[in-house]
């Protein structure tokens, strides 16, 4: 697995302060999510953080993101 740190842009809805990612665009290509697997909190220089890991179809193949 590629890990990348780069800035993304992205489309959720909020439920009681919790977010849940609806689309995001990478390297100007918009991806839908199709299904969020798990939501794990990491806390990385006191930063509490979110992250989580989506499936998505790209070029046909569903993909883990």
């Amino acid at each position: 697995m590629k890990i990348l740190a780069a800035p993304i842009e992205a489309l959720a809805w909020f439920e009681n302060g919790k977010p849940h990612p609806l689309r995001f665009k990478l390297d100007g290509k918009e991806l839908k999510i199709n299904k969020v697997v798990t939501v794990t909190e990491e806390k990385l220089a006191g930063n509490r953080m979110l992250l989580f890991r989506c499936q998505s179809e790209i070029n046909g193949d569903l993909r883990a993101l």
